[in-house]
């Protein structure tokens, strides 16, 4: 038996020390999902003043009747309350924010005592800490209107972007109200001879002006480019601007650039006209005029941008769907430079996954989180979906329930690199096996082959150090154990 120096016997004191800080939350990440019985949706969130979280969106509640969710989470994602709002029908929430009293307010759309969405009304909901309702207020005119987006203004107001319908024809919709929904001024634009125009995002450019972003149509269902509006604070434009190919291009986002200009974010039919979208990031100056673009292609069923947020002045995360065939969507979380050059890439969801990413912030421990709808067999028509990473966009998920399945050994340990993993009977399907350091930062993620029952995995090429070695079987179950590398083995 080889003996132990006091270095040895040392270092492994710390990693054990080091583990057990690692277990017990220094990278706060995680995992959830809410079942509220009936179909849920999540298409916003924010961190609270206290840590925690708040998201909103779509609960169906029966045929033709839907309401306005908010779940309100600790740091944790355990949830703390969750209430729905709306008329007897059709209602959605689309935005969220905390106000400065700590309450919140919700944009979306309601169609009131209606069944038919074409009597739905632009829609603002103001609550208070805990979810009760200190006022609603509808906006819009005769055709159906909507909320996608809001911030706060600095005179205790708000400015809200999205789309309404006038005699016929949709045009993009902005909306400014004072801190108790009174409407200050309201304006739409658009083209003249088409249905589909709206801005998905609205920023505040310093304390001067707004910028708008979302998508113009020209006339025809499959002809649109993305659209960036820029106006002053009543609303009056400054400058208008469109981008993109002949085909069906749209607008899903926008941020300020520290020296200057915008990012805009959304998706390009450009390289597949057949509506097989692609990313597309678009940088301009103060003016809208194009700097730069970037177009990355998927080669499977299409990918757009979902959401697009400010890291600091250290670039931008997006949130991003690709669709990998008819049955499989997988949620992509991409760290940009202000460049637009990919800095990382982490993905969420296998190939027999469903879920849909809609919202992604930074949150203020330097992680990310992102919310969205997940579509797994245990959530039937859709559960609402939040996901809390690491800086690196890494879920370190070391919780789950064990089986006899996944219970291993490993061997030797420590290792100098090869390492050994016996299971009590064979795999009827291969396993996920994911290495992450003690950081939480993911090292290996790889599926194991089917049908084995012992498997040999080479490390090797690891430094020395502590490491966490996890299985993941198809259900969900999963198993993990500490591992050390030592390479005078």
């Amino acid at each position: 038996m080889k003996l132990m120096t006091k270095s040895k016997i040392l270092l492994t004191v710390l990693s054990v020390l080091l583990s057990w800080h690692f277990l017990l939350g220094q990278v706060s990440t995680f995992e959830k999902v809410y079942d509220y019985e009936g179909s849920e949706q999540a298409y916003s969130i924010c961190q609270t003043t206290d840590g925690g979280y708040v998201l909103t969106g779509l609960q169906f509640i029966s045929i033709g009747q839907s309401k306005i969710f908010i779940t309100k989470t600790d740091s944790l994602g355990n949830e703390e309350w969750h209430k729905i709002y709306g008329f007897p029908f059709g209602n959605h929430g689309y935005t969220v924010k905390q106000t400065n009293d700590g309450g919140y307010i919700i944009g979306g759309y309601t169609t009131g005592d209606e069944v038919n969405y074409f009597f739905s009304d632009a829609y603002l909901l103001r609550l208070n800490t805990i979810g009760d309702t200190l006022w609603t207020k509808r906006y819009g005119g005769d055709g159906p209107g909507f909320i996608f987006d809001l911030k706060l203004t600095p005179d205790g107001g708000f400015i809200a972007a999205g789309g309404q319908e006038v005699e016929g024809i949709r045009d993009g919709y902005l909306l400014k109200v004072d801190s108790v929904g009174n409407v200050e001024w309201e304006k739409t634009y658009g083209g003249a001879s088409n249905d589909s125009d709206h801005f998905k995002a609205v920023e505040l450019v310093g304390d001067t002006s707004y910028v708008f972003c979302g998508s113009y149509h020209f006339g025809i269902d499959t002809s649109s480019q993305v659209w960036l509006l820029k106006t002053d604070l009543n609303g009056n434009p400054e400058w208008s601007q469109t981008y993109g190919s002949p085909f069906y291009d749209f607008g899903q986002g926008v941020v300020l650039i520290p020296e200057g200009g915008f990012l805009v974010a959304g998706a390009t039919a450009a390289y597949d006209p057949s509506l097989n979208y692609d990313t597309y990031l678009i940088r301009t100056d103060e003016l809208g005029d194009t700097l730069w673009t970037h177009v990355l292609v998927n080669l499977n069923q299409g990918s757009n941008i979902r959401s697009i947020k400010a890291v600091g002045e250290d670039g931008f995360i997006l949130g991003i769907m690709n669709n990998m065939s008819v049955e499989s969507i997988e949620v992509e979380l991409r760290r940009i430079d202000s460049e637009g050059n990919i800095m990382w890439r982490n993905f969420f969801g296998t190939e027999t996954e469903k879920q849909i990413v809609n919202d992604v912030i930074l949150t203020s421990d330097g992680g990310f989180v992102l919310t969205g709808s997940d579509h797994r067999t245990d959530c039937l028509g859709g559960c609402a979906w939040l996901v809390k990473t690491d800086a690196e966009g890494t879920l370190v998920n070391i919780e789950g329930p064990i089986n006899s399945l996944m219970e291993m050994q490993i061997y030797p340990n420590p290792t100098a690199g090869i390492l050994n993993i016996m299971l009590p009977t064979k795999t009827s399907k291969g396993l996920q096996l994911r290495v992450y350091d003690t950081i939480g930062k993911l090292i290996l993620n790889k599926k194991l082959p089917d049908s084995h029952q012992n498997y040999t995995i080479d490390l090797s090429g690891l430094a020395e150090g502590n490491y966490f070695i996890q299985l993941i079987n198809e259900d969900g179950t999963r198993m993990t154990n500490q591992i050390m590398i030592q390479t005078d083995r």
